[in-house]
């Protein structure tokens, strides 16, 4: 009986010191949600669905990736959620203001914008192209080419949060600089259309006694955007210019100091070409110019303006006797002396520039403002290239 006591007495005592210790649950739980864009075009939903899609929250620079609508226990405080789109037209974003709380659940839900325009104001025969951009209030979020691949139209997606959102058609050479603000709601799923007022001006080529009496004999009438002078003792044409026929070109060589080009018909009496006004104050070398067999003139391109250059077609016959010949050609020039130099109008073949003389009976186009020679030689019969007759001819002032 006396060892019983002892023994209950020892579990009391030991009883009185125990201990609970309960721990406070400082995680907070985050979960995502897709928006859903079942009101979007088919081909947005198909390429969203086929792309493989990264949710990434990163909280002390920890991370995991997330899987929509499942929610996971995390540390509290602000953290990142990045969204990844693996789709050359559909674009995520990084949103560095999500805040979980302690035993709280942050519930995310996304939203998309599709855009959407017409095409025609953003159609241009040569020069820069407009980009449409989209931001958030925090940031970029991504950009598209007007004009470029169809699914950059058709299947463009912008996975965003709820806010202020602003899209920009704008090109940096341009004056075109058009804004569109709009709030997106959590969770929505929005189209917009962000087809701008119509800013393209007008450039006019017209060509004089279009079309020529005999053959073009190496010829070419070109309207380039020059972004960078051309390299001395080369050819001022773009290099790739035989590359293309009538219509636009693109250069595949930036020494030349062309971007891209529109070769004109010299047969047709009047080209119009669209182009974007270029911001000259921003960037002063840039430009449009034409180009006739090696000779240049700047075309200003403003808004409301047409800028404008006259061509005049020659039609160079044999001699009065029958007898066909060569002839040289040379434009008047002005040397820093302020002597009169006539400079040899060369032929090219792209890149370079070669001295030859041309044969009778083609016809050849020269661009008004200037003073042209022709010099015409015959072959006698000890094989002796002859001079025999020199004509200028001034197209300082167009001839109708």
């Amino acid at each position: 009986m006396k060892t019983i006591f002892i023994l209950c007495c020892l579990f009391i005592t030991s009883a009185s010191f125990a201990k609970t210790i309960t721990p406070v649950e400082d995680l907070g739980t985050i979960v995502v949600h897709w928006p859903d864009i079942s009101s979007f075009p088919q081909p947005v939903q198909d390429e969203f669905n086929q792309s493989n899609k990264v949710l990434r929250f990163t909280s002390q620079n920890k991370y995991v990736d997330l899987k929509p609508d499942k929610t996971y226990s995390v540390n509290t405080g602000t953290g990142c959620l990045q969204v990844s789109v693996a789709s050359p037209v559909q674009f995520g974003n990084n949103d560095c203001t999500i805040k979980v709380e302690p035993s709280r659940l942050t519930e995310v839900f996304l939203s998309a914008v599709h855009l959407t325009w017409a095409d025609e104001p953003f159609k241009v025969d040569l020069g820069p192209q407009a980009f449409i951009t989209l931001s958030h209030s925090t940031g970029a979020l991504g950009s598209l080419n007007a004009l470029g691949t169809a699914d950059e139209k058709q299947k463009n997606l912008f996975i965003t949060n709820a806010g202020k959102h602003t899209s920009k058609v704008s090109h940096p050479s341009t004056l075109l600089n058009e804004e569109k603000q709009f709030d997106v709601q959590t969770g929505q799923s929005l189209t917009v259309d962000v087809t701008p007022p119509d800013h393209r001006t007008e450039l006019q080529i017209e060509i004089l006694d279009a079309p020529a009496t005999f053959p073009l004999a190496s010829n070419y009438i070109t309207v380039a955007y020059r972004i960078k002078s051309p390299q001395p003792g080369r050819s001022i044409a773009p290099w790739s210019l035989s590359s293309y026929g009538y219509g636009p070109g693109y250069e595949n060589n930036s020494n030349s100091g062309v971007e891209s080009f529109y070769n004109i018909n010299p047969h047709t009496p009047v080209t119009k070409l669209k182009v974007f006004p270029l911001n000259y104050a921003s960037i002063p070398y840039f430009k449009f110019e034409v180009i006739v067999n090696e000779t240049a003139t700047p075309l200003r391109a403003e808004p409301k303006k047409v800028g404008s250059a006259t061509i005049s077609t020659l039609n160079v016959d044999h001699y009065q006797s029958g007898k066909p010949g060569v002839y040289k050609l040379s434009r008047k020039t002005i040397d820093p002396s302020g002597e009169v130099v006539w400079a040899e109008v060369p032929r090219t073949d792209g890149a370079y520039i070669y001295a030859t003389t041309r044969p009778t009976q083609t016809s050849v186009s020269l661009l008004n403002g200037h003073e042209y020679l022709f010099e015409f030689f015959i072959v006698d019969d000890l094989k002796n290239q002859v001079k025999q007759d020199e004509i200028i001819v001034d197209l300082s002032v167009p001839i109708k």
